[in-house]
């Protein structure tokens, strides 16, 4: 191990397993008493710093529904520390989700932020969705809507995300730093639509022990967004939209209803 100080790690990682968030986590909360288990007899030269960091995240993202106690935040700060050193784009990301989301200690946008940027600027192509919605939302202040086009944008061109077109699609909508078009508007949530199947064929055809990056189940939001359009629209011919899918325009619950970034 390069960056991680054996002796601080287990200081920091003992009280953990003590914790009723670790004894609940089953076989992560294991991985974590065996990690302890082969540092305090010495067997450091079988892991890898990464070794370390993905144990202790896999335990923190095995309940993602629990905030994360106290002993597991101060263990968290410093193994996230190590993947900030070592620029690890993904370990950034999620470390800018938990302060998203609160479950390390209060919630902090203006972090979630700082984290986010940093894992764009290091090629993370998940973290602009995360950026279109601190801006489109106004996080950290007034909704930047100039600046959540631009992200969003980005996170369309690189992942494809339902998401992001779909609230490209509400930007033009409501004309939200753009000039308001309901036909684009329109066309993005049928993008929207089409993405989001593609990413679940893909999620079909993932062979056993590969992992893809889980995006949540969009197709509400989208749906409703459709079913608000003028079936009549010239726009609606060659796309035949099933009318089981038709949200009614009552059902109000989902319209600009954040979805989980992860």
């Amino acid at each position: 191990m390069d960056k991680i100080n054996v002796e601080e790690f287990l200081k920091l990682a003992k009280p953990v397993l003590k914790t009723r968030y670790c004894m609940e986590a089953g076989w992560d909360g294991d991985a974590l008493k065996n990690v302890i288990q082969d540092l305090e007899v010495g067997n450091d030269d079988e892991y890898e710093d990464d070794d370390i960091t993905n144990t202790v995240e896999n335990l923190i993202f095995s309940d993602e529904t629990k905030p994360i106690p106290v002993e597991l935040q101060k263990l968290a700060h410093y193994t996230y520390g190590i993947a900030i050193e070592e620029e690890d784009p993904n370990k950034i990301l999620n470390y800018g989700s938990l302060y998203y989301y609160g479950r390390i200690g209060v919630q902090d946008f203006q972090k979630a932020e700082k984290y986010f940027l940093m894992a764009d600027s290091l090629g993370q192509s998940d973290a602009p969705n995360c950026l279109g919605y601190i801006y489109y939302y106004g996080r950290t202040g007034k909704p930047d809507y100039e600046k959540a086009y631009k992200y969003f944008s980005k996170s369309a061109l690189l992942t494809k995300s339902p998401q992001a077109i779909y609230k490209l699609g509400d930007m033009y909508r409501y004309g939200y730093f753009v000039t308001k078009d309901d036909k684009t508007a329109f066309r993005c949530y049928l993008q929207a639509e089409r993405a989001l199947k593609s990413y679940q064929d893909n999620d079909d055809d993932e062979e056993e022990g590969e992992s893809s990056f889980s995006i949540p189940n969009e197709a509400p939001n989208i749906w409703y967004r459709l079913g608000e359009c003028n079936p009549d629209s010239p726009l609606m011919i060659g796309h035949l939209l099933p009318t089981d899918k038709i949200v009614p325009l009552h059902q109000e619950s989902y319209l600009d209803k954040e979805p989980r970034l992860f």
